[in-house]
């Protein structure tokens, strides 16, 4: 049998294993885009490139991530940390998210509308319906 190659194919893949037998299968990571709500949720391919990661622990080793797509079956190197693979899904999905504007950390609870009115890359990334904005990090 060949391997099969993207999240999608994946990810349903290892829903339809048996739990014993999971143990270094590539899987979309929980908490991320295309995580179903359970073992079972059958995931489909998206219209548009969607970043997401893959995560496996090998039998005897430590979890290994790669970034992939919901849109088609592009998927990015091995990596061990996760904002890499992050960034990989990003750059295969939008590749001009670099060079976007960042938007300070939201405000403490209540005031986020507010604060939504008064960022400057609202209509960047709030706009663009990807639901995340991207943080300024100081170094």
């Amino acid at each position: 049998m060949s391997e099969v190659r993207g999240a999608i194919a994946r990810h349903n893949l290892w829903q339809n294993l048996p739990v014993d037998e999971t143990s270094g299968v590539w899987c979309i990571l929980i908490n991320q885009p295309g995580w179903g709500r359970g073992r079972g949720d059958i995931v489909e391919e998206t219209e548009e490139h969607q970043p997401t990661v893959l995560a496996r622990r090998p039998p005897e080793g430590k979890q290994q991530r790669r970034g992939a797509c919901l849109g088609c079956d592009w998927e990015g190197p091995d990596r061990r940390r996760l904002n890499e693979a992050i960034e990989d899904a990003n750059d295969h999905a939008f590749p001009d998210w670099r060079s976007m504007p960042s938007v300070l950390p939201p405000p403490p609870f209540g005031s986020r509308p507010r604060w939504l009115e008064k960022s400057n890359a609202q209509d960047l990334w709030i706009g663009l319906g990807l639901g995340r904005e991207r943080a300024y990090l100081p170094e």
